[in-house]
């Protein structure tokens, strides 16, 4: 419901926002060494300290990339520029398209982490939930139990159980682990991305709740 609610997912597209990045794409760890976005782990710590909460992958589709200091990234990503503040990829100035075929990519990934941003080839990409300054002054006036951008995971960021069952067009049923996208729910609703949310580091803290036998 959260995540509905902020990125208004469709069946027919991805949202406009935030963006991703492609498989390859190596961040740096804490340790000083490097990950390729599809080999980092939940709970994984990254060079500013941040853990990752949330792993995301999401159809491609046909959103542009762009190259921004060797990073492949889609144009509707937001980065941080040191004069124009936060900005969509795209509008990066002097940046273009990517001109290499990548239709062998079909997904693009991203992270959450525990300080919002992701720090690759020294620019600053925001993470998945893309809240700037502004966002983060409006959760602590809306939210009496925020106070630091962690509680972003620990409070806002939820979902459900991995063997939570799951009904699909065809009459089957599977483990929410083990939808796959281009998987068909039996309200025709297309899985166009799978998210997977740490609980470990926020247990004593997150409320599990347990509706109509679903947790």
């Amino acid at each position: 419901g959260w995540l509905g609610h902020i990125l208004e997912l469709t069946t027919s597209n991805i949202p406009n926002t935030p963006g991703c990045f492609i498989k390859d794409t190596k961040i740096k760890m804490f340790d000083k060494s490097e990950k390729k976005i599809i080999d980092i782990h939940l709970g994984d710590k990254l060079s500013d300290g941040g853990f990752v909460t949330a792993k995301f992958k999401i159809l491609k589709q046909t959103k542009k990339l762009y190259n921004l200091s060797n990073v492949i990234v889609t144009g509707c990503h937001d980065v941080y520029h040191d004069t124009l503040g936060w900005i969509k990829v795209s509008d990066y100035p002097d940046i273009k398209e990517v001109s290499t075929d990548f239709t062998d990519h079909e997904y693009v990934y991203c992270l959450n982490t525990t300080s919002k941003i992701l720090p690759i080839n020294n620019v600053v990409f925001a993470d998945w939930d893309e809240v700037d300054e502004e966002d983060i002054k409006t959760l602590k006036e809306d939210f009496p139990f925020f106070s630091k951008k962690s509680d972003i995971h620990q409070h806002l960021e939820g979902g459900f159980k991995g063997d939570t069952i799951v009904y699909l067009a065809n009459g089957k049923s599977v483990s929410m682990k083990n939808l796959k996208i281009n998987d068909v729910l039996e309200n025709n609703e297309k899985i166009v991305g799978l998210v997977e949310i740490d609980l470990k580091k926020s247990q004593t803290k997150t409320k599990i709740y347990c509706f109509n036998s679903n947790v």
